[in-house]
């Protein structure tokens, strides 16, 4: 039986392994269409178990956080490779949960509409007002500070992935059993050109490797519970149940839904109603209402250490200053303790969130977008400082075996993750010479 204590920490590292990996959940089938039925199952576990293993020799560590770590054993040249690094995909998940969270609210829309005229119009949507809006929405959360260290705030936006991820798990049955059985598909994925495939198949991989990309969250986890050093049984325990799980659901809305659209498969098919699911239509707006409020969750877990190291800053080079330090308590019904109204918090927030909407306006492509932020951040955060750290903490010498079998794991997911920034960057570039800036729809 687990401990009270080691049952919590196995419950809120599932919650934000959820809470971090809905984009892969949502757009797996379309990276199951470039690389098909052998190769799709085969590179979700490579990256599961790469990120395991990793996460393994890091908690191993006796530093109590990753950032501590990399200061602690490679040195503060590296502290900078690490935090511009944290701080690009924090941002780069801010900006793609912008995308999916506006895309959500056209999805609702669209949807009834189609219910209403029977598919008669198509109900095409223009999208920069709810970006607008979401972005909205995100600058009223943003002025709570710490909201992102709410237990329940992570557990809430976790049952919303679960929620809208098992609906999507039930539609892929529904789907299939339509289908009278028959499994949609190809063992190698779709039959495109030689140089197409290329491209296309390292662009689904930086879309997986998108989904691992909450990996250096789970260090920090052991600070938060309080738990003992990171080497103890219910650290390792959490760590394995949450990367286990969340590979689980990848498979399964990766398998389901391929199995029941094939090759159709679109980047996310709950919203996409011309090749994805269109009925039952109010499923699809529950489900699409909780990717909204669980990305809207996404945005401030991944913001507000960002806004925390920013104010942090402001306040040690200015002290004395009012319009940094000064608070003014605002009495909201039902909300306790009062809101904190701070001036530079005030500001120096909404700007970032007017910024993250900017992009979003400017590169609405969720799922290349997403997968180049995937492929930029998977080896740097996941394999080579855990890796590197291990080696100096361990004092394994150069050019024995071990040291060997850990460079060239380092480089393998190094070459394919460069393979897989160039194929995604070459998409954006693609999507852009043919997307009018502020013109986006579905």
């Amino acid at each position: 039986m687990m401990r009270k204590q080691e049952l919590s920490l196995v419950l809120i590292t599932l919650a934000w392994g959820f809470l971090s990996s809905a984009w892969t959940m949502v757009s797996l089938p379309w990276s199951f269409v470039q690389i098909g039925w052998i190769a799709g199952p085969l590179i979700v576990l490579c990256f599961a178990l790469a990120t395991f293993y990793t996460t393994h020799l890091l908690f191993k560590s006796e530093s109590v956080s990753y950032l501590d770590a990399v200061r602690v054993h490679l040195g503060d040249s590296r502290v900078k490779f690490y935090k511009f690094f944290i701080y690009f995909n924090r941002f780069g998940a801010a900006i793609s949960s912008t995308i999916s969270g506006s895309t959500c609210i056209m999805a609702i829309i669209r949807c009834n509409c189609l219910h209403r005229s029977g598919g008669d119009d198509p109900c095409h949507i223009k999208g920069i007002i709810y970006m607008i809006s979401f972005g909205i929405l995100e600058i009223f959360l943003s002025q709570i500070p710490e909201l992102d260290k709410q237990w329940w705030f992570s557990v809430f936006a976790a049952v919303m992935s679960f929620s809208y991820s098992t609906i999507g798990l039930g539609l892929g049955v529904s789907k299939i059993i339509e289908n009278r059985g028959d499994i949609q598909g190809s063992w190698t994925g779709i039959d495109v050109l030689p140089n197409q495939k290329f491209w296309r198949v390292f662009a689904a991989v930086g879309n997986i490797a998108f989904g691992y990309s909450y990996f250096q969250i789970l260090i920090e986890i052991q600070e938060k519970m309080k738990s003992p050093p990171p080497q103890s049984k219910s650290v390792k325990t959490a760590m394995l149940i949450s990367v286990a799980v969340t590979t689980m659901y990848y498979l399964a809305c990766g398998s389901l839904v391929y199995a029941a659209l094939g090759e159709n498969s679109p980047g996310n098919p709950l919203m996409d109603f011309d090749f994805g699911f269109r009925n039952p239509f109010w499923l699809l707006d529950v489900a699409n209402g909780a990717i909204l409020l669980h990305l809207a969750g996404v945005y401030q877990t991944y913001s507000q250490p960002i806004f925390s190291a920013v104010e942090q800053t402001a306040a040690r080079l200015f002290p004395h200053s009012s319009f940094v330090n000064a608070e003014v308590k605002i009495s909201i019904p039902m909300m306790s303790p009062p809101l904190r109204i701070n001036g530079f918090r005030l500001v120096s927030r909404t700007a970032f969130v007017v910024v993250t909407t900017l992009f979003s306006t400017i590169f609405p492509f969720f799922t290349d977008v997403g997968g180049l932020i995937g492929a930029l951040v998977f080896w740097p955060l996941n394999m080579y400082f855990p890796l590197e750290i291990y080696i100096a903490e361990d004092k394994i010498h150069k050019w024995c075996r071990k040291w060997i079998f850990l460079k060239m794991l380092s480089t393998l997911f190094l070459l394919v993750s460069i393979g897989a920034a160039v194929a995604c960057f070459a998409a954006v570039i693609t999507d852009l010479m043919v997307y009018k800036p502020f013109s986006f729809s579905i």
